[in-house]
């Protein structure tokens, strides 16, 4: 690419101001609006998102033709035939399982699924396709972005400790089921943090200004907070999941495996002065459980602490000695830590339900008898969810099982072939199923599951081999991809999280594209 053309794409135009304005609007604005307190949230959010979106998708392909810009046959390469296809291929299995649908009106709007409809679904998919086209976002608006999110953060930080400023913090008399911040329940603040931070942590191993560093430095530690005042253990996985493919990445040499090491002195002490800020506040503040429990009784931040001072103080000794470079055995001998670990728990996950009954367990594992042995009650009851789950996808016509029940129909599905009565178990009405996997199963069916995952599965792969190319923006999406599939695998699908999410990876894809280094190749 000349540098003609380059001032060529850096012209602005209207669809590009427009798009910048929208992208703001969607990654700052939206997060940030209630309506009445928690009164209203949800149909607060729902109105923005059903307005802003379909606005923007008209004017978007207005303005491309008037400008005469939009460049036909601009995807020739095999790749885009596929995500594109397998993108084309869930907007039919989505309008076959509304049509098949026996409530069309509730399944369009998704009523009775947090407004995770037809309507919601086929605006997110095409979102993507016009966002990914038509990417373009100055630095300014990262910043704005960024100071969005670090509010809603802070925000979550005070309600946690039992600050209520805004008046959005609401709990319930058990303290299991909480609001919290701008994001409504608290599992939803989660996912929000882990989509942010899965984006954040590249950024920070990336970041060459001193300036750039030092903000997100701060919007990290800020973020880490708020994970914890979430009181949520979806974000473990997330965490988790991000710092291992970091950990991968950085490898190669002392540099890079310093900034993840100072990722991971910003996590720890954040952590820390979560503990201490909680004890200051005493009753006042929400009380510890699940994973956040057991960190602040084994003292775990306190090691890992300890542990990434250490390896910073190695990364520096090394890097005095002109050694930049990670020997190939050590950096072996650490990747194999990590995929032990990993593997460790699936293997005791599965081993302890298949050999152990609840008592031996309790005996075996003692405290990780939560975590590593799969009941009911596994994840807050998910463990009863996800097995009414499959009982009523087993139980439902051959047709519902190729094409779903119906966008936001999980509830009806539940009702009608559930005879695990979990409805009754909780004595409330359950309209997801906690698991990304298993809600699209039920509503979507087969053909739904397998187009939406392929979607996503191809755009990881492109994000692989451009990664492999030295494509930092690629990487970040791998991470992005990791962090937000780690935390569907525990969370409900939600108005608030689905189009954040493919909103950046429409944005990343599109700066891949626009960058010379295009992501569609043929594989």
């Amino acid at each position: 690419m000349n540098k003609q053309q380059i001032r060529r794409n850096e012209k602005l135009t209207w669809t590009k101001i427009m798009t910048e304005i929208f992208l703001i609007g969607m990654l700052a604005v939206y997060p940030l609006i209630e309506w009445q307190g928690y009164e209203k949230i949800l149909q607060g959010k729902a109105i923005f998102f059903f307005i802003a979106v379909p606005l923007y998708l008209v004017l978007a392909v207005l303005f491309r033709y008037f400008e005469k810009s939009l460049k036909r046959n601009h995807y020739q390469k095999k790749n885009v035939d596929r995500i594109t296809g397998c993108g084309l291929l869930f907007l039919i299995a989505l309008t076959i399982s509304w049509l098949c649908a026996p409530l069309k009106g509730a399944a369009f709007w998704g009523t009775d699924c947090r407004y995770v409809g037809y309507a919601m679904l086929v605006l997110m998919v095409l979102c993507f396709f016009v966002v990914r086209e038509l990417a373009f976002l100055r630095k300014y608006a990262y910043y704005i972005i960024g100071i969005a999110a670090a509010f809603i953060f802070v925000i979550a930080i005070f309600n946690h400790l039992g600050f209520n400023p805004l008046g959005l913090c609401e709990t319930f008399d058990n303290r299991k089921s909480s609001f919290i911040s701008t994001l409504g329940n608290r599992n939803t603040m989660a996912a929000y943090a882990s989509l942010m931070l899965a984006v954040a942590i590249p950024l920070f191993l990336f970041a060459k200004k001193k300036r750039d560093r030092r903000f997100l430095g701060v919007f990290l530690f800020l973020g880490y907070m708020a994970m914890a005042a979430t009181n949520s253990d979806s974000v473990y996985l997330v965490l988790g999941a991000v710092l291992a493919i970091t950990l991968y990445r950085c490898l190669k040499t002392y540099s890079k495996l310093l900034k993840w090491a100072y990722n991971g002195i910003i996590l720890s002490c954040a952590w820390l002065l979560d503990c201490l800020l909680r004890n200051v506040r005493g009753q006042m503040a929400w009380k510890k459980d699940g994973v956040l429990r057991f960190i602040f009784r084994h003292h775990v931040m306190e090691v890992v602490l300890v542990a990434m001072i250490i390896l910073v103080i190695i990364c520096v000794v090394m890097k005095m000695k002109q050694k930049e470079t990670i020997p190939k055995p050590i950096a072996l001998v650490m990747v194999i830590v990590v995929v032990c670990v990993v593997a460790f728990y699936i293997v005791m996950l599965i081993v302890s339900v298949r050999i152990w009954n609840p008592i031996e367990a309790k005996y075996h594992l003692g405290v990780f008898k939560k975590f590593l042995y799969f009941t009911d009650s596994w994840g807050t009851n998910r463990g009863r969810i996800w097995r009414a789950c499959i009982n009523t996808f087993a139980n439902m016509p051959l047709v519902h099982k190729i094409f779903g029940m119906g966008c936001g129909m999980s509830y009806q599905a539940f009702e009608t072939y559930d005879h695990t009565n979990v409805a009754d178990y909780f004595s409330a009405t359950l309209v997801d199923a906690h698991n990304e996997f298993l809600q699209y199963l039920i509503t979507t069916g087969i053909v739904g599951v397998v187009s939406y995952f392929g979607f996503l599965f191809m755009l990881l792969k492109n994000f692989v081999k451009q990664s492999i190319r030295g494509n930092e923006t690629a990487f970040i999406g791998i991470c992005f991809i990791g962090g937000f599939l780690a935390q569907g695998a525990v969370n409900n699908t939600h108005i608030y999280i689905e189009p954040l999410a493919f909103i950046i990876l429409a944005l990343i894809t599109g700066k891949i594209s626009k960058s010379g280094e295009k992501i569609w190749q043929k594989m």
